[in-house]
């Protein structure tokens, strides 16, 4: 908390920082002070997974950790996640398993994390099936898996939605607190607002030149896995909007001259965020869309109907959209994003612990070919630098951005 205060703080004295920053930062660090008060006090107090509906948690008065949010939190506020890597390496966790639960595994053996009253996860892809349980083991902890079905059709949803009603009962039993229905509205109204807001950030990101930084679309994912159902949520979107609103206005770019619109076909360049602002001074490089944070889908949550609205919403969930179910999906979004967006380059960026994203790589780069796109392949680890040394990392970039300039001429 004390990095985030100070982060919070530097922030604040800047006159230059937006809004919707500050916003941010504050709504992080609630949530955080949210899991400490519980600690306190003897709350309900629950891990889970990325892609648990949080809506729940909000209306029965549980403070949850998201597990692997905070790995990607700690490497931000802190620097480094070597520590923990080493501890789940000790502690003979594979290799080959995502860095992200790894860190996890570390944070855990370490004691560096309150201890959960329960855990939620799910089977949405990724390792954090194998994760969640050696945790749930390692404290002896009642856990939960949603089972996610494959395919996004009726049967899927109607087993989805028994799914979430199962949770309930079991969120129930753990805490032995019934869940206010009309409660719940009030936080699915929240949710609504801020999806509605996040959808039409979507939109304005199609803008020439494009109203965001490169690096404010992972943000926004952030605050809609943490934030969702709540006030300071809703603060933060309605701000990103009118601040987007202000500058189409005016014509430029906050990051400067726009020359190349680029498409971030899957992660980040996780741990080298500052590389984003780095292809923006160089190069005139703006990323004005990415796979993670985009909410364009057409279903909204009803407010009257929320435990199905939930159920719905989780199979829009970015990464499980992607890699939880057929390969087809994350295809025609990715030619649709081409399309809308006036994309002039591609960069996808392999974490190479993730076993399901390496999968699909092929088909992805294959898609972007097709589609005469300059494309480029960047082998990375999200929290390790030590497996793609940042000097490697920048020669690729500078050899991306030759090529694209080539094309111009």
């Amino acid at each position: 908390m004390r990095i985030l205060e100070g982060w919070q703080g530097e922030l604040q004295r800047n006159p230059a920082t937006p809004a919707s920053e500050i916003i941010y930062v504050e709504g992080v660090k609630r949530y955080y002070e949210r899991i400490l008060r519980s600690r306190q006090e003897g709350a309900p107090f629950a891990w889970a997974a990325m892609y648990a509906p949080i809506e729940l948690f909000h209306a029965m008065g549980i403070a949850f950790l998201d597990i692997e949010l905070h790995t990607l939190c700690n490497l931000y506020l802190e620097g480094t996640c070597e520590s923990y890597l080493e501890a789940a390496a000790g502690h003979g966790f594979p290799v080959e398993i995502c860095a992200l639960h790894k860190v996890t595994e570390g944070m855990s053996l370490k004691r560096d994390l309150p201890a959960p009253d329960f855990v939620i996860t799910s089977s949405q892809c990724c390792d954090l099936t194998v994760t969640f349980g050696d945790i749930s083991r390692h404290y002896s902890r009642n856990s939960f898996i949603l089972d996610w079905p494959f395919r996004y059709d009726e049967d899927g949803l109607n087993f989805y939605t028994r799914e979430v009603e199962d949770l309930v009962k079991f969120l129930e039993q753990e805490t032995g607190r019934r869940l206010d229905m009309q409660r719940l509205e009030e936080v699915m109204r929240l949710s609504e607002q801020a999806e509605r807001l996040y959808r039409q950030i979507y939109q304005l990101k199609k803008t020439v030149p494009c109203p965001l930084r490169s690096g404010d679309g992972f943000k926004q994912m952030m605050a809609f896995y943490l934030l969702a159902g709540t006030p300071e949520g809703v603060s933060y979107f309605e701000t990103v909007v009118q601040e987007m609103q202000a500058q189409i206005a005016t014509g430029q770019s906050p990051a400067g001259q726009e020359r190349f619109r680029i498409f971030l076909s899957y992660l980040p360049p996780v741990p080298y965020m500052d590389l984003l602002d780095w292809i923006e001074q160089e190069y005139g490089a703006v990323v004005v869309m990415d796979s993670l944070s985009s909410w364009w889908l057409p279903d909204r949550l009803d407010p009257a109907d929320p435990l199905r609205s939930l159920a719905r919403k989780g199979f829009y969930n970015v990464i499980p959209r992607q890699l939880g179910g057929p390969l087809s999906y994350w295809i025609e979004e990715v030619t649709g994003y081409i399309q809308e967006f006036r994309v002039d380059g591609a960069i996808h960026i392999n974490h190479i612990g993730c076993k399901q994203g390496a999968a699909a790589t092929r088909a992805v780069m294959d898609t972007l070919k097709r589609l005469n796109l300059p494309t480029m392949v960047l082998d990375l680890d999200m929290l390790d630098p030590s497996v793609t040394p940042r000097e490697e990392v920048v020669a690729r970039l500078e050899e991306f951005f030759e090529r694209l300039e080539e094309t111009q001429r």
